[in-house]
């Protein structure tokens, strides 16, 4: 690319040699094409490159931005997908719990009798719980005290055990729906 000094001293130049030789009109008809020209040839490259930068900067800030809004999307569909397995997840623990509170309940010569065997299974749905929601969660706290409170439950008869097991299943059902809603919330906020 030229020098721009280097241009600027050419014109003065030439305006000095023109000054000098003011009687020849033609002369000067040409030094003025010349220094139009030259003008043309140095300012008309210097604005397109002027104009090109800009545009560059234009470009890569609207890149950014579409790679930004992009980067932010892909993140929140992650986050969405994620969030939904863990409702299903939960869903489906939950519907565990009430088959089994289901089975105990209409057991053939069931006297009401918790068996060991329930109470292992019992232990699982509630560590199942506490481990699937944050352990800080008061909701899910109480649907692990409901179900340790059947585990704990000496039960004489059939009527005392399901008249229980249908009072814990509601306490369950009251957090379950508690639990859901504010996922569902934050789904619907992502």
């Amino acid at each position: 690319m030229i020098d721009t000094l280097y241009v600027v001293t050419a014109v003065q130049d030439t305006l000095k040699l023109a000054l000098q030789s003011s009687e020849n009109s033609g002369f000067m008809l040409q030094l003025i094409t010349l220094l139009i020209a030259l003008v043309a040839v140095v300012v008309g490259p210097l604005i397109s490159l002027h104009v090109a930068k800009k545009q560059r900067n234009i470009d890569e800030k609207k890149i950014k931005e579409t790679k930004e809004i992009e980067e932010k999307k892909i993140k929140s569909d992650l986050i969405l997908k994620e969030k939904q397995k863990w409702l299903n997840q939960f869903k489906e623990i939950i519907l565990d719990i009430k088959t089994f509170f289901y089975q105990i309940v209409v057991r053939e010569n069931n006297q009401g009798i918790i068996t060991i065997e329930d109470i292992i299974n019992l232990i699982n749905y509630m560590h199942r719980i506490t481990l699937h929601c944050n352990s800080k969660d008061q909701n899910a706290k109480e649907i692990a005290r409901a179900i340790k409170e059947l585990i704990d439950y000496d039960s004489i008869t059939y009527e005392e055990t399901a008249k229980k097991i249908s009072r814990i299943n509601a306490r369950i059902q009251q957090h379950t729906v508690k639990i859901i809603t504010k996922a569902e919330n934050e789904i619907n906020n992502i």
